[in-house]
């Protein structure tokens, strides 16, 4: 398990974290829920999407879980597109949470440390201009 901790220098906070799961929705609570696979059969993924899509019944089993977020996570989730930077969502939880933006770093950091680490997310370089 790398630690996204390591990674921390002023650049850090220019990654654009970006969802890598396709698969989420709002439970009746609207906290989002994240099917997580980890295969990296191609063919057992089509053949599974495609089963669920076309509603057959799906043979081949694979592996992953449910990830249920609660609402910090999940505002944080949705705010893992591939545009906002890190110090956008730290701005924005920040002004929404009425919490200093010191106060926030580390659970954020954490949070991101726990998507990447079951590869939930990508952490990608953006060059602000």
């Amino acid at each position: 398990m790398n630690s996204i901790k390591k990674e921390i220098n002023e650049e850090f906070y220019n990654f654009t974290p970006k969802r890598k799961s396709i698969l989420w929705y709002y439970d009746s609570e609207g906290n989002a829920r994240i099917l997580s696979i980890r295969s990296s059969d191609e063919k057992a993924l089509k053949d599974w999407f495609d089963g669920i899509l076309n509603r057959r019944s799906v043979t081949n089993e694979l592996e992953g879980e449910v990830i249920k977020l609660n609402k910090t996570g999940t505002a944080i989730w949705e705010l893992c597109n591939g545009v906002n930077t890190i110090q956008d969502i730290i701005k924005i939880l920040s002004k929404s949470y009425k919490i200093s933006e010191k106060e926030l770093k580390e659970d954020l950091i954490s949070f991101l440390e726990m998507c990447k680490n079951v590869n939930l997310i990508d952490l990608e370089w953006r060059c602000i201009e």
